[in-house]
């Protein structure tokens, strides 16, 4: 891409319709090495000569398919992730904006706007230049940050499932979840990261011993359990999932004078699936908030996500009867315990525990022998580890998942 295409994009993108050329460019990562194992993120940085003959310089984020590189290069290309985001921002996300002008919705936007769209390239806004800002994933998300967070994911839930009513946009557009709906590949991100925690705990005592039997047992079989629940049954209250709600995936915005947050952007949609609302609600709550947080504020979270979820389908005049109660959240998300167990002791871990190089997607998809680590950092199991999520396994346990 040279000054001329960068001139003629933003040009096309209304607030920067005065701009007279392209000066210079400059580019450099926008995302920081293992906070995102999926595609290439670059922030260009575009001197431009207003008609007005000031100079100014703009910031775009530009977003293409992970270079290549073996097992997840060929599994990006195979599963199509990458062409589903572009077919999400095409399509999607301007019905979304339509629906919000529509029924005069003043809340802030909850996605980042789409400046070019090309053949494997996604071209956005810098959110960057308007404070958005990603918080440490290390630190995860305190009260404030998570009840902002589910309350907007009910918002991006509630608008595609009145999108999906009016047939705007059709639920045979929107693939199921690429992991997930694959038995080998969760076979091998779950299943193997299970064996090797269930080693780990045997290291803990006799009271574990139990424990780390029933985890082996059930690392055999949670490819299957997972595919039998992501069915997307028509009896579930079923929207468009993000499908990868995390910490890296959000942006915030922060009042001046108070620093806490006060409006979200997502972003990174390369997972986005047609599904229960739940799906969401799990990953983002079992890997994005710590566990005696999470632990403290579970009831409260998912009060927040049913109040923003029907606030937002009253506003936008679904019927009222086909609204899910809070009671229904709360079964819903308790249906997909297997899942929450999956997010909470291996997907939680991976992202969020202080070790470098903590999994390697790459190695564990080429991985054929049993015996293999298949990618995990075994340090990741141990340290704050126990603390953190053995109330977790002994829940999970208790519940009868495994």
């Amino acid at each position: 891409m040279d000054a001329e295409y960068f001139e003629t994009v933003l040009k096309n993108f209304q607030r920067e319709s005065n701009i007279s050329r392209v000066l210079w460019i400059k580019k450099e990562p926008a995302v920081p090495v293992g906070e995102n194992c999926l595609s290439t993120v670059y922030r260009v940085t575009i001197g431009v000569e207003l008609e007005s003959g000031r100079n100014r310089a703009l910031s775009v984020i530009i977003k293409a398919p992970l270079e290549k590189q073996e097992a997840t290069y060929h599994w990006m290309i195979e599963s199509g992730i990458f062409d589903e985001e572009i077919k999400f921002f095409a399509n999607v996300s301007s019905e979304m904006n339509e629906l919000m002008y529509e029924f005069n919705d003043k809340r802030g936007k909850l996605l980042p706007e789409v400046i070019g769209i090309q053949s494997k390239l996604l071209i956005f806004e810098d959110l960057k230049q308007y404070n958005f800002k990603v918080t440490d994933r290390i630190k995860c998300h305190d009260f404030l940050h998570s009840k902002l967070v589910v309350r907007s994911l009910a918002r991006l839930h509630a608008m595609s499932r009145v999108l999906l009513r009016r047939r705007s946009i059709s639920s045979t557009d929107i693939p199921r979840h690429p992991i997930i709906s694959k038995v080998k590949t969760s076979n091998k991100l779950y299943g193997s990261g299970l064996k090797l925690l269930s080693n780990e705990i045997k290291t803990w005592g006799e009271d574990w011993v139990d424990i780390s039997l029933r985890l082996l047992k059930f690392s055999d079989t949670i490819g299957e359990k997972l595919e039998a629940l992501n069915n997307a049954s028509e009896d579930n209250f079923n929207v468009i999932n993000h499908g990868d709600c995390w910490v890296c995936n959000l942006m915030f915005k922060y009042d001046p004078y108070e620093n806490i947050p006060i409006d979200l952007r997502f972003v990174d949609f390369q997972f986005v699936h047609y599904e229960s609302y739940a799906w969401d609600i799990i990953f983002y709550i079992y890997t994005s908030i710590r566990g005696d947080l999470r632990r403290k504020h579970y009831n409260d979270l998912l009060r927040a996500y049913h109040k923003s979820l029907s606030d937002t389908l009253l506003l936008y005049k679904y019927p009222e009867h086909e609204i899910p109660s809070l009671d229904d959240v709360f079964k819903e998300v308790e249906r997909l315990n297997v899942y929450a167990a999956a997010t909470c002791l291996i997907t939680h871990t991976v992202m969020t525990m202080p070790v470098q190089q903590s999994f390697d997607m790459d190695k564990c998809l080429a991985a054929t022998n049993a015996d293999e680590n298949y990618g995990y950092n075994l340090d990741v199991f141990r340290g704050m580890f126990k603390d953190e999520i053995g109330p977790d396994i002994k829940r999970f346990a208790e519940l009868g998942v495994f």
